[in-house]
């Protein structure tokens, strides 16, 4: 799938029960904005029904789909991914220190000495925040945490990242 105009807001996970009742991680405070919108998209298909939110903690939200009815048909949509259309963030409002992780792929890290460490070939969150994974030349790659004791500065219109690792985290 062609993700280049489209942002990763989502994930379904695990379901839960055996009504058909699917899991969802949120990664955007507007998860309900888009649902309602009627704009996610998994694997390029359209959800052509607006998510029943059933319950809802934190980032963690419990749906029913139109005509899932049982928990083989919700595993069907386990780990795939929920994405939105680039133009409908075009009226939402972010925050100085906040980015959408497809500005920051291919971007050129650098540490404090202007040393290139590689570039972002992914940011990750497994559940503690968000990683930015850095493949070097030598096509290893290592995880930085992207948060303000390692990043000090981010420009996209250079595509450019510099980090300052807390120390032993590049060691």
């Amino acid at each position: 799938m062609n993700t280049n105009n489209k942002i990763h807001i989502a994930d379904f996970k695990d379901p839960k029960g055996v009504k058909g009742l699917l899991r969802i991680i949120s990664y955007t405070k507007n998860f309900r904005y888009f649902n309602k919108k009627g704009c996610l998209i998994y694997e390029n298909k359209q959800i052509n029904s607006i998510l029943k939110i059933i319950e809802e903690k934190k980032n963690i939200f419990i749906v029913q789909l139109k005509d899932i009815l049982d928990r083989k048909e919700a595993d069907f949509f386990k780990n795939k991914k929920i994405y939105v259309d680039r133009k409908n963030f075009i009226n939402q409002k972010m925050n100085k220190n906040e980015f959408y992780a497809v500005d920051l792929l291919n971007c050129s890290v650098k540490d404090h000495k202007n040393i290139v460490l590689g570039k972002i070939k992914s940011v990750e969150n497994f559940g503690a925040g968000e990683l930015l994974n850095i493949i070097k030349k030598n096509k290893k790659s290592f995880l930085i945490p992207f948060n303000k004791d390692n990043i000090s500065y981010v420009d996209l219109l250079k595509k450019k990242v510099v980090v300052t690792p807390l120390s032993g985290l590049l060691d």
